[in-house]
């Protein structure tokens, strides 16, 4: 179920595509993005990853890095980031999921997008 406010997010991609799958998970999850940030491709994006795990410790971010040839996706994780912040949704995107097969026709698995729980404590921009 949809909350009635939306929640504030910024948002970090590699490129155009990536950017419009991010607009539509937030968009389903009742969010509002407020900025994206990178498209400049994987090396730039991998580059300012640090900077945005910063950020997110006081804003709501999501940053999707695509998986590309790389075999080991959780391996793959931990080395681009260690400890994300507490406000820090980092997720790796799978070709299904960039080809547009991301929608389960159960929204309420985007729950990840605000980790409510974790960042309860940071007010919603107005």
């Amino acid at each position: 179920m949809k909350e009635s406010s939306p929640r504030y997010v910024t948002g970090a991609v590699e490129g155009l595509l990536d950017e419009a799958v991010l607009r539509r998970l937030v968009s389903e999850a009742n969010g509002e993005l407020v900025e994206v940030h990178g498209k400049r491709g994987k090396a730039h994006l991998a580059s300012r990853l640090k900077a945005f795990n910063n950020a997110a410790q006081r804003d709501r971010w999501i940053v999707l890095m695509d998986l590309d040839d790389e075999r080991d996706c959780p391996k793959f994780r931990r080395s681009m980031l260690q400890k994300p912040s507490v406000c820090m949704c980092f997720r790796i995107v799978c070709g299904k999921l960039k080809h547009g097969y991301w929608r389960t026709g159960n929204e309420s698995q985007l729950f990840w997008l605000f980790p409510a729980a974790r960042c309860h404590g940071i007010p919603s921009r107005s």
